[in-house]
């Protein structure tokens, strides 16, 4: 019997795209019209299982064969994983901005991951550890962003770009600095979280790697991309704020 594959725009990839609407559509109807406290709690829920999820799907890549497995490389300080860990921070505090952050570029990270996985999740097997892992977490991670708005716990504006641009420079300069601790152990020398040390096979990345050959210096300029990418996903938000 012949396996089925997962790769971008076939049909499990949008299989998961349908589970990701179809949660979006339930959380509206059944949880935006109770209390604000209530969809906090829900949002918290969310947010603690994406992030028991990631930790069980990490901890389980270290008994693949065709995995290059090593923890300090597994640790939770991409820009998905971190924005698992705002959205929790968000949740507990009500903290707006922080909120506004995981719409935006928490749901903008994970939506990169879902158009272009690293290469080991590029045509894999659809019910193998690495797919379900995969998917199944950055799927979570998008109803976990979108849920600060479809359930209007926060609501974005547009003065809140500056805000997005300087926690994303906060927690790339962490995930530098635990490049350099972990690289400078020894611990694992492939360590590159949110790509401070290698710009890898991105094309953006490498062209502003080609100009700014400093390592994590050379991400200065997204910032612009980061404003940008704020500033659509803002008039989205108003556009659907329009139609809804």
């Amino acid at each position: 019997m012949k396996k089925i594959r997962i790769t971008t725009f076939s049909l499990p990839w949008y299989g998961f795209w349908a589970f990701i609407v179809i949660a979006l559509v339930l959380l509206r109807l059944f949880v935006y019209p109770l209390d604000l406290a209530v969809r906090l709690r829900v949002l918290l829920g969310i947010g603690i299982f994406s992030f028991v999820y990631l930790a069980v799907y990490k901890f389980g890549l270290r008994f693949l064969k065709d995995y290059d497995y090593n923890i300090f490389n597994e640790l939770p300080f991409y820009l998905c994983n971190l924005s698992t860990l705002c959205a929790i921070y968000a949740s507990i505090t009500g903290n707006r901005l922080v909120g506004v952050f995981c719409y935006s570029m928490g749901f903008a990270g994970a939506l990169l991951a879902f158009m272009k996985p690293d290469p080991l999740f590029r045509n894999i097997e659809l019910f193998s550890w690495k797919a379900i892992g995969f998917f199944g977490y950055h799927s979570l991670l998008i109803i976990n962003c979108l849920a600060f708005t479809v359930l209007d716990v926060c609501r974005p504006e547009l003065g809140d770009v500056w805000g997005v641009v300087l926690i994303t420079l906060c927690l790339m300069l962490l995930a530098h600095l635990v490049n350099f601790t972990v690289r400078s152990l020894h611990l694992c020398d492939c360590a590159n979280y949110m790509f401070t040390y290698d710009p890898g096979d991105n094309g953006i990345l490498l062209l502003c790697y080609k100009y700014i050959p400093v390592r994590c210096l050379y991400l200065l300029p997204l910032s612009a991309v980061v404003a940008g990418l704020y500033v659509v996903l803002y008039l989205v938000y108003r556009l659907f704020g329009l139609i809804f």
